[in-house]
């Protein structure tokens, strides 16, 4: 199937022949079945069987399976070679036959176009290397909710009992011939691994922290079907005559690459006499087996691996959206969130698509509406009926049908995603290489993006106006949306398996995941501005191969990583251009699909700050919070600044008309109030950090006659920095230090710590401290305040500025000590710079002059004193030591004196 030189049979009338026996030998061991008992055949509309042969198997299915409707059913069978097909004219019109390598992606039009997909028997056909790929490519053209069914008999899965010499040497020569060609000696193992962490394509591409819908590969029958002491007297003799043709067939493949190798002249003949010899060998092999020797074939058992595998969420802060398996047609369920527990056995279901339906989104600006995209290439989109519940007293529960219904792709829709800043605009993307871009009031195509392959993923940037997207060609696109031209077009992660983007916020960054050629999962951090590569390169994650999906929250500046598949939620902090790794929840229970709900409709009083929805093995939804430990049970502002509320910036016209705005945002704190939200200037953001620059160096001028002392005006100074603090703890000492009065006097008259302080203007010093993340497994996090937040924000805030910080400019809030002098500047409120006046300033460096000397005059007038009183204990002692304490009473005066003398020296060093 791989390719000619793998595939280990040959391809003639007799091998057709063969494989036609052999198909029934299969049949009997699977007690009848065609399809495993746990498909369900009701929902079989289409079939493929890859590596199809001579279509045995398709002929069989399509005439006896039980199937209903066999004639109005589609059955495509794959096989890289056409030699051993049937002749059109023995098949019905509705069986066709294409030639295909597995190793290869399938043609676009089979892309998730089967209800199921039969493969058997490849362990003598694909090569090791290939098998990842092979796998992958299966899955491609199974639709969600489909089923793959895989059967395999390997000869590491025979064996001989009792064993006699001619069965073992059988069995050696195989698995060594596999191993010659490149064939996995055993492919149950390795073949079971993949399906589990291959999975379909994730509808991506996420606004406002929600997800898709996850098409997830997950593995619902795996058996063994064992033919030793088969109570049945025909199924026994079936196996034994099956066993004889292809141990002949498979041993003839090693006599015939042999023979090829003696005949290469360039052989050594060491090695053309073993050669020849082994070729001798495996000839008498085959013909002792033809004459059933040694009862050969009745002591000789297998086992068929059987393998039946199907295809497996997205919030706002009311209802939860899942795709749903229903007859009739697509379908998906709408779950309000207030209602918990276990669903109803009948539930009303969004219906309407005429195929299984691979994607919906919420819009941002009214969570009653929700549009759908679908296998039958159409997006719909519905509303939620007021009221709407899950529950009601009727027998059978009322269907919702799409308010309006949008037609234009020629291929199935694989991602829907509205436009996070205009209103009504939504993007669709499809198998015909295009995302399309609606007007859904007037219900029209207006724009279209070409690609040149499958999209993988989409997302918007925060105004609207450009979007970044993934492919199946492995390119990393930045598009000027109504431009309809891709800005730049750059490689992105060079592995085979899916990709992701995510755009961060208002940043002017995108985040991504994929592989690397290793299979390595990455991630990378791309400027677009200049995204010829990741900045800093690929960060290597594991090597688990299941997707990773990125959801970036803007408001603590967190990307969160879930893996299909995986148990785990990571997240990393952005800073200085860079993803900090924080921590992880980790669960035993692997996440088959996720989403994330919007910053509005979290618990803000339980200073929840992300939830996730994660399904579990199919069977039940579990939600996931985040939460920041905090004692004070008030409005926690640092960590819940403004966010997008439910109000457009622009209607869809004046979007296609090129306009550019941020939809306005609400102040948390009056959802926390229980208040009607308020509304936040669009533009508003957290006040950049702004580093004052050095004042200029001032000429001296001879100073004027001045008329009349000023009053100076007030300054606020800057808290006092570690050395200023250990220079007020010498003035605490200087009690003990004789100083004339006076000079006390002067002391409090200069010092400027007695100032009253002048409110600095806020409007010249905007001050933004960087959010940091506290590292720890319970998934604590921490922002640093804005000096702007110490008051309520209300809707009465002046616009500030809409430039972006510098993120070189940013800094930590939690800054190391020894730099707690230097960058004092980023943490507090300075004073005025030279262009309030240079005479203030300059007697303000004065009187911090004078202080200092003063202090430094202090410390040094302590130090010589405690230096003498030390000097005066030790000379003490040393006389209290030579002198006969029991005959004087002068040593007991003494030793007073040391004691008081040291007591002095305490309270001084102290």
């Amino acid at each position: 199937m791989a390719n000619y030189e793998a595939y280990m049979l040959q391809r003639d009338s007799v091998e057709s022949k063969r494989l036609d026996t052999q198909h029934e030998h299969m049949l009997d061991l699977s007690s009848g079945h065609l399809i495993h008992p746990s498909i369900p055949r009701n929902l079989i509309r289409s079939v493929a069987d890859v590596g199809t042969g001579t279509g045995v198997w398709l002929r069989d299915i399509a005439t006896r399976s039980g199937l209903e409707n066999g004639k109005e059913m589609l059955f495509v069978g794959f096989d890289i070679s056409p030699q051993q097909f049937p002749s059109m004219e023995t098949v019905s019109t509705n069986m066709n036959f294409v030639v295909h390598d597995i190793t290869k992606p399938f043609p676009v039009e089979y892309h998730k176009a089967f209800d199921m997909v039969n493969v058997r028997c490849l362990s003598y056909a694909i090569r090791a290397v290939d098998l990842e790929n092979g796998v992958q490519h299966v899955l491609q053209i199974l639709r969600p909710g489909g089923y793959l069914q895989w059967q395999e008999c390997d000869a590491c899965d025979c064996w001989a009992s009792p064993e006699t010499a001619m069965a073992t040497a059988t069995i050696n020569y195989v698995i060594a011939e596999k191993i010659a060609r490149g064939l996995l000696p055993g492919i149950a193992t390795p073949l079971l691994k993949s399906i589990q962490s291959h999975t379909m394509t994730l509808s991506d591409g996420q606004v406002n922290a929600i997800t898709r819908s996850p098409e997830l590969m997950r593995i619902t029958t795996l058996e063994t079907v064992c033919t030793r002491n088969h109570s049945s007297r025909a199924i026994a003799l079936s196996k034994k005559a099956g066993i004889l043709n292809a141990t002949a067939a498979l041993l003839q493949a090693g006599v015939a690459r042999r023979k090829a190798l003696v005949e290469n002249s360039s052989l050594q003949r060491s090695e053309v006499e073993k050669l020849a010899k082994e070729k001798q060998e495996i000839e008498e092999l085959i013909e002792a087996i033809k004459r059933g020797d040694d009862q050969f074939s009745d002591n000789w058992d297998m086992e068929m691996t059987w393998i039946v595998a199907r295809k497996a969420i997205i919030a706002n802060p009311h209802y939860l959206s899942v795709n749903w398996e229903a007859s009739g047609g697509g379908a998906f369920a709408v779950i309000p969130l207030a209602e918990k527990g276990r669903l109803p056995e009948q539930i009303p279901l969004f219906r309407g698509h005429t195929a299984v339906v691979l994607d919906t989104d919420w819009n941002p600006f009214n969570d009653s509406l929700i549009a759908s995209g679908s296998d039958d290439g159409k997006a719909f989109i519905w509303k939620v009926p007021e009221g709407f519940s899950l529950y009601s007293d009727t027998e059978e529960p009322t269907d919702v049908a799409p308010l309006h219904k949008l037609t234009g792709h020629s291929r199935k829709v694989g991602h829907v995603l509205f436009n996070p800043a205009a209103e009504n605009i939504l993007a669709t993307s499809s198998g015909d290489f295009t995302i399309k871009l609606w007007d859904i009031e007037t219900g029209s195509a207006r724009l279209t993006l070409k690609h040149n392959d499958i999209v993988q993923s989409l997302s918007w940037s925060a105004n609207g106006a450009l979007m970044v997207t993934t492919s199946r060609d492995k390119k990393l696109r930045i598009w000027d949306v109504r431009q309809e031209t891709a800005a730049h077009v750059v490689p992105g992660h060079a592995g085979a398996k899916n990709s992701r983007a995510v755009w961060m916020g208002e940043h002017d960054r995108v985040a991504t995941t994929g592989f690397s050629k290793m299979s390595d999962r990455q991630m990378g951090l791309w400027d677009i501005r200049s995204p010829q590569e990741p900045i800093g390169g690929f960060d290597m994650l594991d090597s688990i191969s299941g997707v990773c999906m990125p959801f970036w929250d803007d408001s603590t500046q967190c990307l969160y990583l879930a893996g299909k598949g995986d148990g785990n939620i990571r997240y990393y902090e952005y800073e200085h251009d860079k993803f900090e790794y924080l921590s992880e929840y980790k669960s035993a229970d692997p996440q088959r699909g996720i989403a994330f709900l919007p910053k509005r409709g979290l618990n803000i009083h339980d200073n929840e700050v992300m939830r996730a929805f994660k399904t579990v093995n199919d069977n039940y939804i579990e939600p996931v919070s985040f939460i920041v430990p905090r004692r004070a049970e008030v409005f926690q502002g640092d960590i819940y600044p403004p966010v997008t509320g439910t109000k457009p910036a622009m209607s869809s016209a004046t979007w296609f008309d090129g306009g550019d705005a941020m939809p306005p945002k609400i102040d948390l704190e009056s959802v926390y109030a229980g208040e009607e939200p308020t509304e936040i200037a669009s533009d508003y953001k957290p006040r950049p950090l702004t580093l004052p620059k050095a004042p200029a160096e001032i000429k001296k001028e001879p100073e004027p006659v001045k008329e009349a002392p000023q009053p100076s005006p007030a300054l606020r100074g800057p808290p006092p920095s570690m050395k200023e603090q250990t220079s007020s703890i010498a003035v605490l000492a200087s009690k003990f230090a004789d100083k004339d009065p006076e000079e006390s006097v002067e002391d409090d008259d200069t010092s400027s710590f007695e100032e009253i302080p002048k409110p600095v203007d806020r409007s010249e010093k905007q001050i933004h401290i960087a959010p940091t993340v506290d590292k720890t497994q319970s998934t604590e996090i921490q922002k640093g305040l804005d000096t702007s937040m110490d008051h309520p924000v209300t809707s009465t805030v002046e616009s500030t500025s809409t430039t972006r910080p510098d993120p070189q400019m940013i800094k930590p809030k939690n800054l190391e000590p020894s730099s707690a002098a230097t960058s004092s500047a980023a943490t507090m409120n300075l004073p005025p710079t030279p262009a309030a006046g240079t005479e203030p300033i300059q007697g303000y460096l004065q009187e911090i002059k004078a202080l200092l000397q003063q202090q430094t005059q202090t410390m040094v007038q302590q130090s010589a004193k405690i230096g003498q009183l030390t000097a005066e204990v030790d000379d003490l002692k040393t006389n209290l030591s030579s002198t006969n304490v029991s005959g004087r009473t002068g040593g007991a005066d003494k030793g007073e004196r040391i004691k008081r003398l040291e007591e002095e020296l305490a309270e001084l060093r102290s």
